[in-house]
């Protein structure tokens, strides 16, 4: 099976203070600007999933067509106490905790996505820790204390990015479907993956290599040596899961 082609864009969760305070049970950070990005991996090349075993991989069945994520203002889930309050909206729809502009746009525009943030604490917390950083070294810490919470962050500030760019400062662009498809469908995988900074390196330094560059791909192995099984765990997720939306 010949290689695929991989994008792997940074990965960015710009998050900071809607204009007010933001009550969050899990608490850290204090308002500030948006926390910079975690200098993820952005490039292209081939891509195998495979440990190297005598010189040679094994190849993966499916590319992620890209993996830059959103960068969204929202402020994070507003909560009281250990308590997240859910209350009817006007339309027929559930709100939970949002008491700014930007999370009552949030919360409206993307309920589903919102409250799986509000009901995961380490969502909550990331965007709480990410309002104290001023360096990708301090966001990548954030990761790493909750990567439980990084899929439901990530899938929140891309469904809010086109719509709440008004209200939320530091909208960015939205994910792609591959990359929808695989913090949805193997979000656990992705949390480990983007929560362990090997992972990533490994991720972006094969795609950075050319392709049936089975010495690139080698030399990158051995300086990520670490990423080399939550990758592969990844991609046993995501070929079956997301092939289809990744080639």
């Amino acid at each position: 099976m010949r290689p695929h082609t991989l994008l792997f864009g940074s990965f960015l969760v710009l998050v900071s203070g809607c204009d007010s305070n933001v009550d969050v049970t899990t608490g850290g950070g204090g308002q500030g600007g948006a926390g910079p990005s975690t200098g993820g991996p952005g490039a292209t090349g081939s891509m195998s999933t495979g440990s190297p075993s005598g010189g040679t991989q094994s190849t993966g069945s499916m590319s992620t067509g890209g993996t830059s994520v959103a960068s969204m203002n929202t402020g994070g889930p507003a909560t009281t106490g250990s308590m997240t309050s859910v209350v009817s909206s006007s339309s027929g729809g559930m709100v939970c905790g949002s008491n700014t502009p930007c999370q009552e746009c949030v919360s409206m525009a993307c309920p589903e996505y919102w409250c799986n943030c509000v009901g995961n604490p380490d969502c909550a917390a990331i965007f709480q820790c990410f309002q104290g950083c001023s360096d990708p070294d301090c966001s990548q810490g954030c990761l790493q204390q909750f990567p439980n919470g990084i899929s439901d962050a990530v899938l929140i500030t891309d469904c809010a990015a086109d719509p709440c760019g008004d209200f939320c400062p530091m909208a960015g662009e939205p994910i792609t479907e591959c990359q929808e498809c695989l913090y949805t469908s193997c979000s656990a995988e992705m949390n480990v993956c983007v929560s362990q900074p090997d992972c990533t390196g490994l991720w972006g330094c094969i795609a950075n290599c050319p392709q049936f560059d089975l010495t690139c791909q080698q030399d990158c192995y051995d300086t990520y040596p670490t990423g080399a099984e939550p990758l592969e765990d990844l991609f046993a997720c995501g070929s079956p899961a997301c092939g289809d939306v990744c080639n």
